[in-house]
């Protein structure tokens, strides 16, 4: 793995976001087996086996079969990889291959600081972890993937704001009339814009996550007090809803002063029976560097 042409890490973001991450999660096929006389143990993922210091600015984490680990907090994982025991001196290779999926990533250790600059680690280069027995690092035959680049992080004092418009959705009235379960009722238009303080040339995605209703099939959320309505939030340049929780792409590594997407509030019936009255539904839209 290896940082190319990293985007510019503004100051002003909070502790804990993701300062690089693997575009996607990769699926390894692993197959392992016991090389000595042993028992039967599971395989272990060990963080960061050389124990390398980034420095005070960043971290080094794992997402492994959908769950997050940062290092040194965890420094071993178990997998669902259990290999037999063996009796022969010589090994007994009779592994089956296993396919587990992960993405590596750095993260913020440092709170939100304006007009800092700098490297973010002298570090360059590192073993982000390594597959192993219960006993630790050591087998002759591993997989142990790298991380590069990892000094071309540098600090900008820079930073990002959105604005939406409107703030607030307002549907109106929906009528019955002969809407069917899974038609849309109502569409109300929004704008999410971008502003950013500086030139440098860096990505920006979105994620919006619900703070008040249910979510429901990825992309639809259900106000806690009507649960017979569902909102979904619809992406017009990508014609595609959102998935509540995931994050998205906003604006491309660009160096404009401002960019702005066109998005619509879609609310549909979800049951069969409508049930009257008012209803409410809450989200945050959270910005990442990319």
């Amino acid at each position: 793995m290896a940082i190319i042409n990293p985007a510019p890490i503004p100051s002003i973001m909070p502790k804990n976001n993701f300062v690089w991450r693997s575009v996607s999660p990769t699926n390894i096929s692993l197959e392992c087996w016991a090389d000595n006389r042993n028992e039967a143990e599971y395989i272990y993922i060990y963080l960061n086996p050389k124990a390398v210091d980034l420095g005070a600015e960043i971290g080094l984490g794992i997402e492994f079969m959908g769950q997050s680990y940062t290092y040194p907090e965890t420094k071993k994982i178990q997998t669902p990889i259990m290999v037999p025991g063996c009796i022969s001196s010589s090994g007994c290779r009779q592994g089956n291959p296993t396919v587990l999926s992960y993405s590596v990533f750095l993260y913020k250790k440092t709170p939100s600081a304006a007009l800092k600059t700098g490297n973010l680690s002298t570090t360059n280069n590192m073993v982000a972890f390594q597959f192993d027995g219960a006993g630790g690092v050591g087998a002759p035959k591993t997989v142990a993937p790298t991380l590069s680049g990892i000094g071309g992080l540098k600090y900008e004092p820079c930073e990002s704001r959105l604005s939406i418009s409107p703030k607030d959705i307002d549907f109106g009235k929906a009528y019955l009339n002969n809407s069917k379960q899974g038609e849309v009722v109502k569409s109300v238009a929004f704008t999410i814009t971008e502003n950013r303080a500086c030139s440098s040339a860096y990505g920006v995605d979105l994620s919006i996550n619900a703070i008040s209703g249910i979510v429901q099939d990825l992309n639809v959320l259900v106000p806690i007090n009507n649960k017979s309505v569902g909102i979904g939030i619809f992406d017009v340049s990508a014609n595609k809803l959102i998935n509540y929780g995931q994050r998205f792409v906003f604006s491309p590594k660009e160096t404009a002063l401002s960019s702005s997407k066109a998005y619509e509030a879609r609310l549909k019936w979800i049951s069969p029976a409508a049930a009257l009255g008012k209803f409410t539904a809450g989200i945050v839209v959270n910005i990442i560097y990319n």
